[in-house]
C-alpha cells in the first residue's frame, strides 16, 4: 500500500489514491490522511516509519490538498514529536516550495521545539 517499505508498491498506490481523489474529491485525502496521523501516534516505531513513508507518497501525488490538512494537524502541539518533526521534514523535502504557504504555521511550532 502507501506505506509499504518498497518504493514501487508506493507509486503504484500513489497512483491508485490520485486516480481515487479525482473521482471522489478531498474526502479520500481526509480519510488517508487520517489513518496516517493515527499511525504516526503508535507507539510501535516500524508504524511511525511507514506513516512517514505513506505521507510522502500522497505528498507527492497531491501536495496542495493533502500540506492544507497535514500541516495543521502536525502543528496542532505546541511541541513536536521527534516523528511528527520527521515526517515534517520529509513533507518539506516533497513538496518544495509547497511548504512556502505553510511556512506561518510552522515557524513558531519549530522555534518551540527546537529551543527544547
Amino acid at each position: 500500500g502507501i506505506c509499504d517499505e518498497d518504493e514501487e508498491v508506493r507509486d503504484t498506490a500513489g497512483s491508485a489514491f490520485d486516480q481515487l481523489c479525482k473521482q471522489v474529491g478531498a474526502r479520500c485525502v481526509e480519510d488517508v490522511v487520517q489513518v496516517l496521523l493515527e499511525q504516526l501516534n503508535q507507539p510501535d516505531d516500524a508504524k511511525k516509519a511507514k506513516a512517514v513513508l505513506g505521507f510522502i507518497q500522497v505528498v507527492s501525488t497531491r501536495a496542495k490538498v493533502v500540506l492544507q490538512l497535514v500541516v495543521p494537524m502536525l502543528t496542532r502541539q505546541p511541541l513536536l514529536s521527534e516523528h511528527y518533526t520527521l515526517a515534517l521534514q520529509k513533507i518539506a523535502e516533497t513538496a518544495n516550495e509547497a511548504m512556502v504557504y505553510h511556512t506561518s504555521s510552522l515557524l513558531p511550532v519549530l522555534t518551540i521545539t527546537l529551543g527544547h
